[in-house]
C-alpha cells in the first residue's frame, strides 16, 4: 500500500507529461502540413514569376525590332551609369570624392571632373518606355548601340528557322537593360541582327535560353553559339563604353520566329490553352493577367511569404518546448496509460514505427529548412556551379555567372545562423526519444 502511494504521483506526473508531449507533437505535425503546402505553393509562385521576368526580356527584344512607335533620343555619356553597374560604381565614387572635404583639388567642379557628361555617345540611342510588365514601373529603358563596321558575323539559326546568315557588324546592335525586374535582376544584354530579308535574329545569353528550353546537354540539339563574344563585340563599341560592357555569359543565336515560338509556348503552358501564332499578343496579355489573379495561399500572396519566412523560427519555438518536455521523461522503463506513439512494442513493424516517430522532429526540421531554402531560392556558387537544394536532389549543377550567394535577402541569410543551434536541439531531443524506445521495448516472443 505505501508503495502504491509513492508510485501514484510519479505515474500521474508521467501521464501528464506524455499527454503534453502528445499535444505538442500534434501541433508540430499540423504545422508541418500547413508549412509544406504553403512552401510548395510559394515555390511555384516564384517559378512563375521568374518565367515571366524572363519572358519580359524576349518581349523587349521583340518590341525593339517591331513596328511599335518608340520614343528615343541620342544617348550621352551620362546614360552609362543607368545601364552598366561598373559605370554606376564609378559615378558614385565621383560623387563621394567631390563631397570629400579633404580632397586636394578644391577648384574642380563636378561637371568638369566627371566622365559622365552630356557628351554624345557614338551610334547610340536611349529608347524609353520599353514594356516590361514585371518591372516596378511597368516599363524600362534600353540603351541601343550600333556596332562599328569592320566585322562579319557568320552564324546559323537552328530552331524554327534553319538557315545560314552572314551579317556585317554595321547591321548589328547591342541592346542593354539594367534593373528591369523585381529584385537584384542585374544587367541583361543581347545582340540584334538585321537580316537581308527584313527579319531579325538575336544573340541572347545561354542562361536565358535554358530558362525556356532546359540545359543544352539535356536536349537533342543546341543552338549555335557566339564564341568569344567579348573579344568580338567590345572592339566594335564606342570607346567610352567598352570598359563597362561585360558579356560574361555564352551567347547563342535565335531567329526572331524562334523567339516568337518561345513566347507563345510559354504563354500557352501558363494558361493551359492553345493560342495560334496570330494571337500571340492576346496569349501574352492573358498570361500576365492570370499571374496577377493567381495567389498562393488563401488568396493572399503576402501571407504565404511571411509564413514561409517565419516558419523555421516558429518551428524553433516548438522544438525548444518539445525538448524541454522530452528531457523530463524518466530514464529507463516506466509505466503509463498514455502514449504519443507506441514505444512499448515487440514486433518488428511496431519497433520501426516507434523509431520513425522518434526521428520525426529531426526529419521535420530538415524538411522545413529545405522548403525554406527552395522557396527563398537560397543557393551558393562553388567552383563555377550553382548548388541549391533541388540541384542536390537531382545532382544537376548548372553553370553560374558569378560567385557568391544567390539570394540577397538579409533575413534569409541571417536565419541560416539559427540552423546549427536548432539542429543541435533536435538531435538531443531525438536521442532522448530513441533511448525511451530502446529502454521500453518489450522483448520479442
Amino acid at each position: 500500500m505505501p508503495t502504491k502511494l509513492v508510485n501514484r504521483p510519479i505515474e500521474n506526473f508521467t501521464d501528464s507529461l506524455i499527454s503534453s508531449i502528445a499535444a505538442i507533437y500534434l501541433t508540430i505535425i499540423s504545422f508541418m502540413l500547413v508549412y509544406g503546402y504553403v512552401g510548395v505553393s510559394l515555390y511555384q509562385h516564384n517559378e512563375a514569376t521568374t518565367k515571366l521576368v524572363n519572358l519580359d526580356k524576349l518581349l523587349a527584344l521583340r518590341y525593339l525590332t517591331g513596328s511599335n512607335p518608340t520614343f528615343s533620343r541620342p544617348a550621352t555619356l551620362r546614360d552609362l551609369p543607368h545601364f552598366y553597374s561598373d559605370a554606376m560604381s564609378e559615378s558614385f565614387n565621383e560623387i563621394v570624392e567631390e563631397l570629400d572635404p579633404d580632397r586636394k583639388d578644391q577648384q574642380r567642379t563636378p561637371k568638369a571632373k566627371s566622365k559622365f557628361s552630356d557628351t554624345p555617345l557614338d551610334r547610340s540611342q536611349r529608347v524609353r518606355g520599353v514594356p516590361m510588365r514585371m518591372a516596378a514601373s511597368g516599363n524600362c529603358d534600353a540603351l541601343v548601340t550600333r556596332l562599328a563596321p569592320g566585322q562579319t558575323f557568320n552564324f546559323i539559326t537552328i530552331m524554327i528557322v534553319g538557315e545560314a546568315h552572314t551579317v556585317t557588324s554595321e547591321a548589328a546592335q547591342l541592346a542593354s537593360f539594367n534593373q528591369c525586374g523585381p529584385g537584384p535582376s542585374g544587367e541583361f544584354k543581347a545582340l540584334i541582327f538585321q537580316l537581308d530579308d527584313g527579319q531579325h535574329a538575336f544573340a541572347i545569353p545561354r542562361t536565358l535560353e535554358e530558362e525556356f528550353l532546359g540545359r543544352a546537354e539535356q536536349r537533342i540539339f543546341s543552338n549555335y553559339p557566339l564564341r568569344n563574344a567579348n573579344q568580338i563585340v567590345l572592339p566594335l563599341l564606342p570607346e567610352a563604353m567598352r570598359r563597362y560592357v561585360r558579356l560574361s555569359d555564352e551567347y547563342v543565336f535565335l531567329h526572331a520566329q524562334a523567339v516568337d515560338y518561345l513566347i507563345l509556348n510559354t504563354a500557352n503552358d501558363a494558361l493551359g490553352r492553345h493560342f495560334t501564332p496570330d494571337r500571340l499578343d492576346d496569349a501574352v496579355q492573358q498570361a500576365y493577367e492570370q499571374k496577377e489573379r493567381d495567389t498562393s495561399y488563401f488568396g493572399i500572396n503576402a501571407s504565404s511569404t511571411v509564413l514561409v519566412r517565419l516558419g523555421p523560427l516558429v518551428y524553433f519555438v516548438f522544438s525548444f518546448e518539445l525538448w524541454r518536455r522530452v528531457r523530463r521523461l524518466p530514464h529507463g522503463k516506466f509505466n503509463s496509460g498514455n502514449y504519443w506513439f507506441a514505444f512499448e512494442t515487440r514486433d518488428i513493424l511496431g519497433r520501426l514505427y516507434a523509431f520513425l516517430y522518434a526521428l520525426a522532429p529531426l526529419a521535420i526540421g530538415v524538411l522545413i529548412y529545405s522548403l525554406f531554402a527552395i522557396s527563398q531560392r537560397l543557393g551558393v556558387v562553388i567552383s563555377g556551379r550553382v548548388i541549391t537544394v533541388p540541384s542536390l536532389i537531382t545532382l544537376d549543377f548548372p553553370r553560374a555567372i558569378a560567385p557568391g550567394w544567390l539570394s540577397y535577402d538579409p533575413w534569409a541569410l541571417a536565419l541560416l545562423l539559427l540552423v546549427p543551434i536548432h539542429l543541435l536541439i533536435l538531435m538531443v531531443t531525438t536521442q532522448k526519444l530513441i533511448s525511451v524506445v530502446v529502454a521500453n521495448a518489450r522483448p520479442q516472443t
